[in-house]
């Protein structure tokens, strides 16, 4: 989300009054189905705090037709764990919370203004949250031009991967990150920055990118085959 869909997700937390919470963006749609779903685990498997569910990004032709752009329904990837915030996507639209979640938690920080939503998802995932993942598909993500997060060169998409890369500094500077944690953000920084280089190039910004690349490139040598990886 940006900062403003932030800010309002905050303000919609701080009013609501059911113990069921999902974010539902203004051009998207949830599967018919899914509230249901959601009070059948809430009510049957106990202590779970979080639905995690799959989600569909697709696109709407002028003559009203619906095609499927991507698809995310494999439950170990949807899964609330470490790995799979930092290097999948994190999906927090199709993750249904309990009111409690946020009453541990807090709110989303408003200081990554493109990726609050990891952020949160993260100190779940460090707070260890338990959570239902599922296959079914509980949200779709309409696909628009105006996307700020899904097309590719827009500056909404380069913020994104800045916020990543402070999110990631400040959870190195933390003393419980595991070393297995740490090889995974090393990995995710990568993945940050040569995203961002690609943003910069497909720009024609070719000084940035290199300004980007270069100084991860002295410290991290893994970074050029990265930037290929994603580049294919």
């Amino acid at each position: 989300p940006t900062r403003r869909s932030s800010d309002l997700f905050n303000k919609g937390l701080d009013r609501a009054t059911g113990d069921a919470m999902i974010f539902l963006n203004s051009d998207d749609l949830l599967t018919p189905g899914t509230l249901a779903l959601a009070q059948q685990i809430f009510q049957n498997a106990v202590g779970t705090q979080i639905i995690s569910g799959g989600c569909e990004i697709f696109r709407r032709t002028d003559a009203g037709k619906d095609i499927e752009m991507h698809r995310y329904d494999d439950p170990k990837q949807n899964q609330l764990n470490f790995r799979n915030i930092t290097l999948g996507f994190p999906n927090i639209n199709a993750r249904i919370f309990r009111r409690s979640v946020f009453d541990k938690l807090g709110r989303f920080n408003l200081a990554y203004p493109m990726a609050s939503d990891r952020d949160l998802l993260l100190r779940a995932a460090l707070a260890n949250s338990p959570d239902a993942p599922v296959a079914n598909i509980l949200y779709r993500y309409r696909w628009h031009e105006g996307s700020l997060t899904m097309n590719a060169g827009n500056s909404s998409l380069s913020q994104a991967q800045q916020d990543g890369l402070n999110i990631i500094a400040g959870l190195l500077e933390n003393p419980n990150i595991t070393d297995d944690q740490r090889r995974i953000l090393g990995q995710w920084r990568r993945e940050c920055v040569a995203t961002d280089v690609m943003i910069q190039v497909l720009n024609r910004r070719l000084q940035q990118a290199s300004r980007i690349f270069w100084p991860i490139f002295r410290q991290d040598g893994l970074l050029p085959i990265t930037l290929f990886r994603l580049g294919l």
